[in-house]
């Protein structure tokens, strides 16, 4: 099956909660869980060999030693090799770059994205891959020309990266945006989304084992998308008369909802709908000789968006952020917090902040906030995000057109770079 990436969050277990289409066609779509990988770390010995076992699968290995240019290896399953040779090339005069992949409609981190890094006349190319935070990390030559490219699913990002004039010392951050080309909305009225390991066992409305992993990344949308009210709708196999089969789903649905409860989810966000053996999906029906597994299949758990819900994203603990240290670039495609009126002009009403830089070090986010008081913007602060950083805040506008004159004055005339939050 080819399933369609929409949308990818991260829990604060490292988690990857991912949203997909398998068919373009309806709205009908899929919620999976990928349970972060414990990593394996160690040191090569004198002769630069590390020796471990893992049960085959799909693998990224990370090489990085003082001095040299670090190397990303992919192992898949299909090709499993019994021994990896990996050659690492000496580091000269370099700046090192930080970067992150981000879906400008919600502002979410991308993992797993394809980091291509290409100098421009040369045929050689970098792989690397972004973590469970969107995050990536290398080391360019200072100096030269860049063609950076993205990719993830069907979507793609490309821009041109630069350290021909940055001086020695300087550090480049960069987000790059992309998103679903078909710009589905996972959170539109209507749309059901299966939690495909929600099952139940024959005659029974308990929550197995299995079914809290989906659950618990259905809590972590909805504390995410704090907008979301959704229903959960519970649906039996056909065995059993018509009207037992409606009260136990009704009692399976309603057994996903106290789950939910107690992940922290208000009640008020929360329907429960038993459907009993009404909606099968597939032939399993009265009469109909079937194995347990197609009967299982029936006995699932979806969720139902109620109402069109907004798409800003409420972060618990992993917001998206590039910190700054000093003689540092942070430069990106087109600030995701920006969203609709900053893309198309819409919307003008509203409250906007103006954000003049994100930064780890508190000191270089004092040296930037009195270079921002300095240009007349008294009011200006700093602001602690979700993340522990410190965000300058320039000033607050009532229409985004006001906050986009003061980004372009920002970054045209003082060359400080800028972006638009909608609160």
């Amino acid at each position: 099956m080819n399933l369609s990436n929409i949308l990818t969050i991260t829990d604060e277990n490292g988690n990857l909660i991912r949203i997909q289409a398998p068919d373009p066609n309806t709205n009908e779509l899929i919620l999976l869980v990928e349970m972060a990988d414990s990593e394996i770390k160690g040191k090569t010995n004198e002769e630069g060999q590390f020796a471990t076992q893992v049960s085959p699968s799909n693998y990224v290995i990370a090489v990085n030693a003082p001095g040299y240019f670090p190397k990303q290896v992919p192992v898949e399953k299909a090709n499993w090799p019994e021994e990896i040779m990996v050659l690492l090339e000496p580091m000269g005069d370099v700046i090192p770059f930080q970067g992150v992949v981000l879906d400008p409609r919600y502002n979410t981190p991308i993992a797993g994205a394809k980091v291509t890094i290409k100098e421009e006349g040369s045929s050689e190319e970098v792989i690397l891959y972004t973590d469970q935070n969107g995050q990536f990390n290398y080391y360019l030559p200072r100096g030269k020309d860049f063609d950076v490219s993205i990719e993830k699913d069907d979507m793609k990002a490309t821009r041109k990266v630069s350290t021909r004039d940055m001086e020695p010392g300087s550090e480049l951050a960069i987000a790059f945006d992309i998103t679903d080309p078909n710009g589905r909305n996972p959170f539109a009225s209507g749309n059901i989304i299966t939690l495909p390991n929600i099952y139940y066992n024959f005659n029974d409305a308990s929550i197995r084992p299995d079914a809290k992993k989906d659950l618990n990344g259905l809590a972590t949308i909805l504390k995410q998308f704090p907008n979301i009210q959704i229903e959960l709708a519970s649906h039996t196999d056909s065995r059993g008369s018509t009207a037992y089969n409606e009260g136990l789903s009704q009692r399976r649905a309603e057994s996903a909802l106290k789950y939910l409860k107690t992940q922290g989810i208000d009640e008020s966000r929360l329907s429960a709908k038993g459907y009993g053996e009404n909606q099968l999906k597939n032939q399993c029906a009265d009469g109909v000789k079937c194995s347990e597994a197609d009967h299982q299949v029936n006995r699932r758990t979806e969720f139902r968006i109620l109402g069109d819900a907004p798409v800003n994203v409420k972060y618990a603990n992993n917001e998206p952020a590039i910190s700054n240290q000093p003689g540092s670039t942070t430069t990106t495609d087109s600030p995701p917090s920006a969203g609709p009126d900053k893309a198309s002009g819409k919307n003008d009403k509203g409250s906007f902040d103006v954000i003049a830089g994100t930064f780890k070090v508190k000191a270089n986010a004092e040296n930037r906030l009195a270079q921002i008081k300095e240009l007349g913007f008294t009011s200006a602060a700093i602001q602690s995000t979700a993340s522990g950083m410190n965000a300058i805040l320039v000033g607050t506008f009532d229409s985004s057109s006001d906050a986009k004159e003061t980004v372009n004055t920002l970054e045209g005339k003082h060359k400080i770079n800028a972006y638009i939050r909608r609160k």
